[in-house]
């Protein structure tokens, strides 16, 4: 059987520190958000990976979002307006392209 701290819990070597706060869930690395005209993509860049933690459309734009095990693609589109938000992490630390087409 395997123990956890149940969420909200405390762990005994955890210490609080003033003025930061942790998203939901556990952080792997550092959360980073992309804003483009089509909307906004969050990111949790870790060391040898990446997940997504967000992908928020603007008005009138949609989203969609494909996912590898190397890479994570979001695109945003509006009629025949693109904006993609491409991160990669193959034999690399992860990083984050904008392009829009």
């Amino acid at each position: 059987a395997a123990s956890s701290t149940p969420p909200g819990g405390r762990t005994p070597s955890a210490s609080p520190r003033p003025g930061t706060s942790a998203p939901a869930g556990t952080s792997s690395g550092t959360v980073k958000s992309y804003p483009t005209t089509g909307g906004r993509a969050v990111f949790d860049l870790g060391q040898t990976s990446a997940t997504l933690v967000s992908a928020t459309p603007s008005a009138g734009w949609g989203v969609q979002v494909w996912k590898q095990p190397t890479w994570i693609r979001v695109e945003f589109t509006s009629g025949d307006q693109k904006v993609s938000v491409f991160c990669t992490w193959h034999d690399h630390k992860p990083s984050v392209e904008v392009a829009t087409y």
